[in-house]
Parts: structure tokens; C-alpha cells; sequence
């Protein structure tokens, strides 16, 4: 994939108009602040000049001392007003960072609510991804910069250098080597930073996946028991020597570019110095314009360091910023947000799906038709499509080939909240919230105002033995109750019920529970949704017996679709499935094959 090149005044534009956008009274205040701040620090250099020239003029007896104290005192009040001018910067600055911050993580996760699922499988998404945290943690900073920039510096430098050409026009090419050579030394490492940040993205998530695997507690029991850690801790030894070894060659790189832009701003000092001393022996100024260019070029010098400190680090920040930006500004496909009736059954037609950077077909040529409050088994070998096939029935995944139907509606015109709404599902890769009882059922469904201990009653999940019973913490990482993976599992199925819906997906969500309790949980879901259209995954064929029709995946492809009945006499692959499984339980008490078969 080819990198994108850092565009400045594209980021400029979308930097003003972001800011704008996170609140206008803060912005107007920081800019009006900044622009005041300019006009003040001039307005400190014409005083002085003025006082300088009273006491010239008293010491030659060509003014009184009134004369002097007024200027004296305009001075002072000017500088008086000066830290007021400051202070106001300094809050408009915290007030717009707070508020720039919020605005812009809002955006970054407004916008990655909206991104298909799908894209969350892309290698190249996935960089992306974290190129833009990085971006929005830096970019509240880099805004504010780049304002004071635009307000504050631009037009101080620029003022101040037609203040200094009006005294002493050479003066103007020695404060542009000492201004450009600043400003050359911060760009290039700004973009060295964002070919930086482009080059290591991948090598980042390796970091912190490499560590999360020796420290997380989700790896932690395996890798102690395993004693794998050592080799994870080698994976991110040398992931970190690839960073450093990365980040060396940049700021190497960086050395030698500050080494020659500081002889630079050096030998413009002192060009500055030579050239006042030259112009003041030779008469063409006097004591007075020496210590007016003196003092202006000092200030200048104070405001680029004041920028090398405070935006030389920023305008890294800026690189990165950059790629929040390209990701925000990536435009979503205008879709419908109408309704999309999920009580009208659903249709696929010609459906095939590849996932990203995969060429061949994961489903290839699926036709199926679910039909209203149909409760349908999704069996097969692992790896068949059973999982991908059900992200497709609920718009989770979009085919690569082929059409998804809601009734009439084709599903990819509209919006991904509205695909979602009236399903509910329960996945085998389920979440464990840390959170109490309460809130882990009832955050799929908050309008649902429903006891959760009706829904907890139906998957014999038993609240009570709980210290706090549905108020209890789950996990051990906030000071809570820990449980089983049996446990967990119908918490899962409970916030999956919980939810209103239409349609209902079980998705092999009872793998930690024994196969007696696991059709006993499906026979009690197939109640429990009655009058709802249904899909059950599974890979234990007996427990695909409740469902009124039963679809056969080969290789990602559909082998067959029946009713249980229908497909045995068949004697096919759900055939053979159903007696290899049933050969395994021959072992087992009576009682267990009655329950599984």
C-alpha cells in the first residue's frame, strides 16, 4: 500500500475548521488572545523606542521630565496589560484543549461506530486505526499551535520585520536567516515524524500485542503454565530493538539537520550584532536605533524560542494529527436511515464472501431463505462458513457477491445502526463486562425496563448465591466476584435475550457448558423465542433438532437444507455428522442420549 504524503495546508484547513467546529466562543478567544498578545508586543517595542527618545531628548535638555514619565508610564500600563493579554491566552489555551480534546475523540469515535466490521479484519485498517489514536491524543495541542501560528507569529514576524525595515532595512535578511533556519529545522523533523509514524504503525500493535501477552490477564494462565512467556518477551525484545532502531536513524537524521540550521541562526546573530555595530560607527543610527533594533530582534529571538520549545515538539504532533485527519475526513456512503423491518423473514441471493486480502471465497454462491418466526440450524465441520454465514444473515458482514434481503429491502442500502436494530445475538467469542450483574444484561437493551431476574431465571443462571446478588462486580479486576465459564456464558445468552428483537442468533455461545446442560439452554431458547425468527449455530448436530429447518455447510458451500427428518433420510453429510456424533455417546448414561438425541 502505497504511504500518503504529508499536505500541510490541507491539515491547516481541516486543523481551523475541527477547532472551529469544538467551540466557537473558545476559538474566537484564543485568536482574538493571540492576535492582542501580537499587537501588545509591538506596541512594547514602539514605547520603548519612545522613552528612549524622551531621555535622549531630556539628557539634551530638548524635553521635560514630564515628557519622560508620560512615556514611562505608557509603558508600563502597556506592559501591565501585556500579562493580562498572557493570562488570557493561558486560559483560552486550557479551555480549548479540554474542549478540542473532547470534540475530537467524539468525532474519532463517532466515526469508527460507523465502520463496517468488516474492516476490522483489514491489515491495512487496522494501521490506520492506530495512527489516528495516536493522532487524536496529539492533536488537541497541535490545533492550538498551529492558531498560535497563524495569530501570534505570523503576523508578530511579519510586523516586526516591516517595524525593522522601516529603521534599518538590511535587517530584514539577517532576522530571515535566523527566522527560516528555526522554522526549516522544526519542519523537517515534523516530517520525518509523519514518515515515521507511517513506517512503524504495524510495528506498534506488534509491541503491544507482544505485551499484552506476558502481562494481560486473558493469556495469563497459559503462558505461565505453558511457560511461553519467554518467548513473547524475546518477540517484544526484538519488536523494541526494530522501534529503536527505527527511531535512532530519525533523530540521527534529525541531529544533522539541527546541527546545520543552529550554525545557521548562530552566524544570523551575529551578522545581526556586526551589522548594528558597523551601521552605528559609521552613523547611519544612533544610540537610540541600536537599542530599538536591539531590543526587537530580542524579541523576536525570545518568540522563536518560545516556538522551538513549545511547537517544535508540537509540529510532530502535527504529522501525527495528520492521520486522524485523513481518517475523518474519509467520506461515508450515503445510505438510508429508514427503518428495516426485520418480521419479514430474510433472503439471500447468489451471496459469496471473501475477507479482506483473501482471494479465495470464504461462502461461495449461498441461496436461502429464512422465513418469519423460523427457527434455523446452521450446522457443519469447522471452518465450513456456519459464523461468517450468520454475520451475513444479520449485517455484520456485507457480501463480497450477491445480495442480503430484510422482506424487500436490500440490506447494503441501508445504514449499519438501522441493519442492527431488532437483532439480538449471542457469539461464541462473547465479552465478559466488567461490571455488575445488572448492567451486564441490561446494556443490550437500556430502554428495556424488564426485571433481569425473569431473563436470568431462564438460563438457570441462580443470582441469589451472589454477595450483592444483581448489584454484584463481575471480575477480579475491580474488587468483584469472579465466575465459571459455564457461568459467563449464560450471562451472555441472558443480555442476548434481554434485548428486543425480531431476530435472535446463537452463535455457538455454550462450548464451556456440557452438551446435557447445553440442549437443555436450547430447548428453553427455542420457548423463550417463539414468535421470533431464530438461527442457532452449532457443531453438536443433536441440539440442531429443535429448529424447523436445518442448513448443511460443506467448504463454504450449501450441502443441503431440510428438517431434521428430511435430511437423515437423505443419508448425506448431515447424516453421517449426526451418527459419527451419536457413536461418541454411545458410552455415556442412557439417560444423555435420550436428552441429545
Amino acid at each position: 500500500m502505497k504511504a500518503k504524503k504529508l499536505n500541510l495546508l490541507r491539515m491547516l484547513k481541516d486543523a481551523v475548521v475541527y477547532s472551529w467546529k469544538a467551540g466557537p466562543w473558545i476559538f474566537l478567544s484564543l485568536v482574538f488572545s493571540s492576535i492582542l498578545k501580537c499587537f501588545m508586543q509591538l506596541a512594547e517595542i514602539y514605547l520603548l523606542r519612545n522613552l528612549f527618545l524622551e531621555v535622549t531628548n531630556f539628557v539634551n535638555k530638548m524635553s521635560s521630565i514630564h515628557d519622560v514619565i508620560i512615556a514611562t508610564v505608557e509603558l508600563g500600563i502597556t506592559l501591565l496589560f501585556s500579562q493580562g493579554v498572557e493570562l488570557w491566552e493561558y486560559l483560552s489555551q486550557g479551555y480549548f484543549w479540554r474542549r478540542g480534546n473532547g470534540y475530537l475523540q467524539s468525532l474519532f469515535h463517532m466515526k469508527l461506530s460507523r465502520t463496517k466490521v468488516l474492516d476490522f479484519e483489514d491489515y491495512y485498517f487496522l494501521n490506520t486505526i492506530k495512527k489516528s489514536t495516536l493522532g487524536s491524543e496529539d492533536a488537541p495541542d497541535a490545533i492550538r499551535s498551529i492558531l498560535q501560528v497563524i495569530f501570534y507569529y505570523i503576523p508578530f514576524f511579519t510586523l516586526t520585520t516591516w517595524y525593522l525595515y522601516q529603521l534599518l532595512p538590511v535587517m530584514v535578511f539577517a532576522l530571515a536567516i535566523i527566522s527560516l533556519s528555526v522554522l526549516c529545522s522544526e519542519w523537517i523533523k515534523a516530517v520525518r515524524t509523519y514518515d515515521f509514524v507511517e513506517k512503524i504503525s504495524e510495528l506498534n500493535r506488534k509491541i503491544e500485542y507482544y505485551e499484552d501477552c506476558v502481562t494481560a490477564r486473558e493469556y495469563f494462565k497459559e503462558t505461565r503454565f505453558l511457560g511461553i512467556v519467554k518467548y513473547f518477551l524475546k518477540c517484544y525484545d526484538f519488536s523494541i530493538d526494530q522501534y529503536q532502531r527505527e527511531y535512532s536513524l530519525k533523530e540521527k537524521t534529525n541531529l544533522k539537520s539541527n546541527l546545520l540550521m543552529n550554525a545557521i541562526n548562530v552566524f544570523g546573530y551575529i551578522l545581526v550584532f556586526c551589522l548594528l555595530t558597523f551601521y552605528m560607527k559609521s552613523g547611519a543610527i544612533n544610540v537610540l536605533e541600536f537599542a530599538t533594533v536591539y531590543f526587537a530582534i530580542d524579541k523576536v529571538k525570545n518568540a522563536l524560542e518560545d516556538m522551538t520549545k513549545n511547537i517544535g515538539a508540537v509540529l510532530q504532533s502535527v504529522a501525527r494529527m495528520s492521520f486522524l485527519f485523513d481518517f475523518l475526513r474519509n467520506k461515508d456512503i450515503c445510505k438510508k436511515k429508514d427503518l428495516v423491518s426485520k418480521n419479514k423473514g430474510i433472503m439471500l441471493k447468489n451471496v459469496s464472501f471473501s475477507y479482506p486480502s483473501m482471494k479465495k471465497n470464504v461462502l461461495e454462491n449461498i441461496n436461502l431463505i429464512v422465513k418469519p418466526g423460523e427457527t434455523v440450524a446452521i450446522v457443519g465441520d469447522n471452518g465450513a462458513g456456519k459464523s461468517t454465514l450468520v454475520k451475513i444473515l444479520i449485517g455484520l458482514y456485507q457480501p463480497t457477491d450477491g445480495a442480503v434481503y430484510y422482506g424487500e429491502k436490500m440490506a447494503y442500502d441501508f445504514e449499519n445502526f438501522r441493519i442492527y436494530e431488532n437483532i439480538s445475538g449471542i457469539f461464541q467469542d462473547f465479552n465478559k463486562y466488567k461490571l455488575s450483574l445488572q448492567e451486564n444484561i441490561r446494556i443490550s437493551d437500556l430502554s428495556n425496563r424488564q426485571d433481569i431476574k425473569c431473563v436470568l431465571s431462564k438460563v438457570g443462571f441462580d443470582f441469589n448465591k451472589l454477595p450483592d446478588k444483581e448489584y454484584t462486580i463481575l471480575g477480579k479486576e475491580f474488587g468483584g466476584t469472579e465466575l465459571s465459564g459455564g457461568e459467563w456464558q449464560r450471562i451472555a445468552i441472558a443480555r442476548g435475550l434481554y434485548r428486543k428483537s425480531d431476530i435472535i442468533v446463537l452463535d455457538e455461545p455454550t462450548a464451556a457448558i456440557d452438551p446435557i446442560e447445553e440442549t437443555k439452554i436450547y430447548h428453553k431458547f427455542a420457548r423463550i423465542s417463539e414468535g421470533k425468527t431464530s438461527i442457532i449455530v452449532t457443531h453438536r448436530i443433536g441440539a440442531a433438532q429443535i429448529a424447523d429447518l436445518i442448513v448443511v455447510l460443506k467448504d463454504g458451500k450449501l450441502d443441503d437444507i431440510g428438517t431434521h427428518q428430511e435430511l437423515m433420510q437423505k443419508d448425506g453429510l448431515y447424516a453421517v455428522m449426526y451418527q459419527e456424533q451419536a457413536k461418541w455417546y454411545k458410552n455415556r448414561k442412557q439417560g444423555t442420549i435420550d436428552i441429545l438425541f
